[in-house]
């Protein structure tokens, strides 16, 4: 589904005083998006268990489900004042239907005035359940699992086989209450929608509307990826690709860090059992820092070990009278990891930098205590 879905109905019910139909009852396809909208009992509870979490969730501060003229509401440059705050509603065998005391004064008013006929609703796609895949016959489907938005539209697709809405008093309307005339058999309205008939449920997308929103959602994505406002989606594609392709390296160095430093946290501090190494080692990699390690393996009791001081090495009078670079004679694994961490440990306090950069620093002059061959 691109964007919103705007499902328009055309119910086979009475017209119900003081009740307006906000969702049919059925599977609804929708052509352009190349889906049929699955709407059934599931469907209808869904909904009604998403509204009832919101009440319960906000309490007094929940203002109900929104309806607005159109879908101006995702669009800034347009009005999107509210024509009502439905917050009554019952499950019926055709459908949802909402009680119209949640019409404000302006939508009593654009009602009772005629300014809209038609109504849809509006679903976001997060907020639906895949049921089939598409095939060559038939297209995929989707339940409908929680309303978003509903609009007031005489701009819809196919609206000549929506419901329009009567006005069958205007002291109805007065006292905040509208109704819906329902299609007969032969799709033509009965007088003062007091008629029952047959009607199909169709699913259609308000074009000027769905553009608006795709553009407004096409230059968002294009500033947050600092990519030129005329970029194409051979563009995009290639840098969220990029982008993915190094978050994935990045995760790829960041867990050799993460390892090699716990592996030195081990060493330092005594921890030589295999066993007892993986174990820890699960617990230590969840945590934010090197601080936080350090004081985990003091928690389970582990204290640093204190590596054994080196021989201070001799200044020869000859040649340049240089200091030589003691060898590293002890090569085990355990050995070395420890000298390293203390390396680093060093050039972090003196050089007050991060453990990576020190690491960095240690193993570009010191490759020997990674097990790395100097280069000439």
């Amino acid at each position: 589904m691109n964007s919103h879905l705007i499902i328009f109905n055309r119910g086979s019910t009475a017209t119900t005083p003081g009740w307006i139909h906000i969702v049919p009852k059925g599977e609804l396809p929708n052509r352009e998006a190349g889906i049929v909208q699955v709407l059934d009992d599931d469907s209808l509870d869904s909904i009604l268990r998403n509204i009832q979490a919101d009440q319960q969730r906000l309490g007094d501060k929940w203002p109900g489900i929104y309806a607005g003229r159109e879908h101006f509401i995702y669009n800034d440059d347009q009005d999107s004042a509210a024509l009502a705050w439905f917050k009554e509603f019952e499950k019926r065998p055709d459908g949802l239907w909402a009680k119209d005391d949640g019409l404000t004064d302006i939508g009593r008013d654009v009602l009772k005035n005629g300014h809209y006929k038609f109504t849809s609703f509006v679903a976001d796609r997060r907020h639906t359940q895949k049921l089939t895949e598409k095939s060559a016959t038939a297209p995929a489907k989707y339940r409908i699992l929680k309303l978003d938005t509903i609009g007031f539209t005489n701009n819809a697709n196919g609206k000549e086989l929506l419901t329009p809405i009567t006005n069958r008093s205007t002291h109805a309307l007065a006292s905040g209450k509208s109704s819906f005339a329902q299609s007969t058999a032969n799709n033509s309205p009965s007088p003062g929608g007091e008629g029952r008939g047959e009607g199909e449920q169709k699913i259609s997308n308000s074009k000027s509307q769905t553009r608006n929103s795709n553009q407004t959602h096409m230059q968002n994505l294009l500033t947050t990826l600092n990519l030129p406002a005329d970029s194409g989606e051979e563009s995009i594609l290639a840098e969220i690709t990029r982008l993915k392709n190094r978050n994935t390296e990045l995760e790829t160095q960041n867990s050799g860090l993460l390892n090699e430093q716990v592996d030195g946290l081990f060493t330092t501090h005594g921890v030589k059992e295999e066993k007892l190494r993986n174990r820890l080692k699960l617990i230590l990699v969840t945590l934010k820092n090197r601080d936080e390690r350090i004081a985990a393996l003091h928690d389970f009791g582990f204290k640093p070990v204190e590596p054994k001081e080196a021989r201070a090495a001799r200044v020869l009078n000859r040649g340049e009278g240089t200091v030589p670079t003691p060898a590293v004679t002890d090569t085990s694994d355990e050995s070395l990891a420890a000298k390293a961490e203390a390396e680093i440990n060093d050039y972090q306090v003196r050089n007050r930098c991060t453990y990576a950069e020190a690491r960095n620093s240690v193993r570009s002059r010191k490759p020997e205590l990674f097990g790395l061959s100097r280069q000439p």
